[in-house]
């Protein structure tokens, strides 16, 4: 299952991130699929999610280590964001194919897209490519309600069908 995989590589990307973040968990994969990673011998023993699920990951940024991570890679203004320490919400959006094929959204997660862009939270959407390759690659779209405003997202509204423009 390529969502499933693609889920995966996040949740271990974000677990090896050094300085490691604090308090990031198999709690922060509030995904409904996440049950398909207990294939994997590392995750044999992951539990099904039985909340309700608003994005793939949520994570409370309790000491601003993962907002300061995200300025220093240019992705938030430092201005905005330094020492505030909002709730993230991650979609996982995965392809074997190239990052620049399109990918879709249903309309209940553009919704919550639009919803979850506040002054408390940033929602991201990570795109991870070239699944079934040697070097599987993510690109993130931070705020991707006003990434859409700028031009650089087209969300197709018929089918939500997203391509990168920039």
């Amino acid at each position: 299952m390529v969502g499933a995989a693609g889920e995966l590589f996040v949740f271990e990307l974000l677990s090896a991130l050094k300085p490691a973040l604090p308090g990031f968990s198999r709690e922060n994969w509030t995904s409904n699929i996440r049950k398909h990673a207990a294939v994997h011998p590392d995750h044999q023993s992951m539990p099904h999610w039985r909340g309700r699920e608003k994005a793939d990951f949520e994570y409370q940024d309790v000491d601003g280590a993962f907002t300061d991570l995200l300025i220093y890679k240019g992705y938030l203004a430092s201005a905005t964001w330094q020492g505030r320490t909002p709730k993230y919400h991650f979609e996982v959006k995965s392809t074997p194919l190239l990052c620049n094929a399109p990918f879709f959204m249903s309309s209940a997660q553009y919704n919550k897209m639009k919803k979850l862009a506040t002054d408390d939270s940033v929602y991201i959407i990570f795109r991870v490519f070239n699944l079934y390759k040697a070097e599987v690659d993510v690109r993130l779209y931070v705020d991707p309600v006003q990434m859409e405003a700028d031009g650089l997202l087209e969300f197709s509204i018929d089918k939500y069908t997203v391509r990168f423009r920039g």
